[in-house]
């Protein structure tokens, strides 16, 4: 009976804590003055070698300014988020499991911001935390990132020479005495996001400092150890330790780089030819190291975009590592478009103000023209498209939308302009699907396939052939 009694009473213990575990919460609660009857979304980023984010939570703010968001955050993680507000991006915040953040936005005035200013103007939102303490990292992080940046305005300086601009060197002893005071300044502060962020700023300063041997770095701060892919500072240190360093390694030869990138692709081939350098011989750095470079191969056209295109998808095959396959798909989709937009997701508005779902499509191909209302090149293109659309309509469907940020001035644009043959809808201030599409100039059109699949992400303008590229692929069976 006492054993089954204590055994009872585990269980029980178990699920307590289990039910505790699930309950707690981290809630952000938040003022705005000026944002009242919009929505707020949180991203987080993904990984910090494409910094692609991913939408996390949204929540309507009231008409006082109010707004609430609970998340259930898992014990171990420290979430590095921000805010937006329409297209407006806020200051970062540093999310931990089980806290609470109240947080009071700088007032913004949206609509002077809604009426005069484009897409590509870069405003921020800016918060402050109310409730914040000294053992919160969002407090402890900027305290020590104002150290670091008085460090380098008074140590380092750009030296211009033949060569290009080369920073001055830092003696050994400034950079031991500010490890040793930062070391001392928060030594009663344990937390292992900090610890890290502190000793890899100290590992990046080294690095661009010139005082320090490249290898004797490695030794200390790599070797040996497992990337911390979720530390924003870690990351920082270890892209630039790798920045190019593929192509520049003496250990590694140019033919087989062509050989298994170019020639015939390769990717174990390739890895095991990345492994001759002594600093890659560990295998999850060689991977981390190798996604590094191929987005700077593919900035700098060292080999064909389809080549490492097919590079990718051998490495996301292969790879262990569930990290690696994140980035894969990030740069599939930052750099090559490779991914799938459901429009059923997003309500768009008719020009009879009737709210639509677009989910099912007909034809081969359908081209999604973005406009505004004050865009002078849209309404001229949206002119040309209107009249040839009747010949290629079987083949292609055309979806025109319109991104203004006011729906008045949607509203008054199909009174003005009449284009019989297009079917014409308003965003619905569903600034998600201008992310997702990454629409942020005007006119803009993205090609995609009736499932979704984007085919062309950088269709061309009139100018530059787009009828031509139209009434070419409407040939296509």
């Amino acid at each position: 009976m006492i054993k089954i009694s204590i055994k009872l009473l585990n269980i029980l213990i178990v699920l307590t804590i289990n039910t505790i575990a699930f309950c707690q919460s981290t809630i952000i609660n938040g003022n705005f003055k000026g944002a009242e009857g919009r929505e707020i979304r949180l991203y987080t980023v993904q990984d910090f070698i494409t910094f692609s984010d991913t939408l996390i939570a949204k929540a309507p703010i009231d008409h006082n300014g109010n707004f609430s968001i609970i998340l259930k955050l898992p014990k171990d993680k420290i979430y590095y988020a921000y805010f937006k507000v329409n297209d407006i991006r806020s200051n970062d915040l540093y999310l931990e499991y089980n806290k609470t953040y109240n947080l009071m936005f700088d007032a913004f005035d949206f609509e002077k911001y809604d009426t005069y200013t484009s897409f590509l103007t870069r405003l921020n939102i800016n918060f402050t935390i109310s409730n914040i303490d000294t053992n919160d990292l969002n407090f402890k992080i900027p305290q020590l990132n104002i150290i670091l940046n008085d460090f380098y305005a008074r140590n380092i300086k750009t030296q211009i020479e033949p060569t290009g601009g080369i920073i001055n060197k830092i003696p050994k002893t400034k950079i031991d005495s500010l490890n040793s005071l930062l070391l001392t300044k928060f030594s009663n502060y344990q937390n292992n996001y900090f610890n890290n962020y502190l000793k890899y700023s100290i590992a990046e300063i080294k690095l661009m400092s010139r005082s320090y041997n490249r290898l004797e770095i490695f030794n200390e701060y790599i070797w040996n150890q497992r990337p911390i892919y979720d530390n924003v500072q870690y990351m920082s240190f270890f892209t630039n330790y790798f920045r190019d360093y593929i192509i520049n390694s003496t250990k590694i030869k140019n033919r087989d780089l062509m050989s298994n990138i170019e020639w015939q692709v390769n990717y174990k081939a390739l890895l095991d030819s990345l492994g001759k350098d002594t600093l890659l011989k560990n295998e999850v750095i060689r991977e981390l190291v190798l996604l590094e470079n191929i987005i700077d191969w593919s900035n700098m056209k060292l080999f064909t975009l389809d080549s490492l295109q097919k590079l990718l998808t051998q490495f996301y095959n292969n790879t262990k590592f569930v990290e690696h396959k994140l980035i894969i798909k990030n740069i599939n989709k930052n750099l090559f478009s490779k991914y799938q937009i459901d429009l059923s997701k997003y309500p768009l508005i008719t020009e009879k103000n009737d709210t639509v779902f677009l989910k099912h499509f007909t034809t081969k191909y359908v081209l999604l023209y973005f406009f505004t209302s004050w865009c002078n090149p849209c309404i001229k293109e949206l002119t040309a498209i209107n009249e040839i659309y009747p010949q290629i309509k079987d083949s292609v469907e055309i979806i025109a939308i319109s991104a203004d940020r006011i729906p008045l001035n949607y509203y008054y644009f199909t009174k003005d302009y009449n284009f019989p043959n297009l079917e014409m809808y308003y965003f619905n201030q569903n600034y998600e699907l201008l992310e997702q599409l990454k629409i942020v100039v005007f006119p803009q059109s993205i090609l995609i396939d009736k499932s979704g699949n984007i085919i062309n992400a950088t269709m061309p303008d009139i100018k530059n052939g787009l009828i031509e590229y139209l009434f070419n692929i409407a040939k296509k069976k």
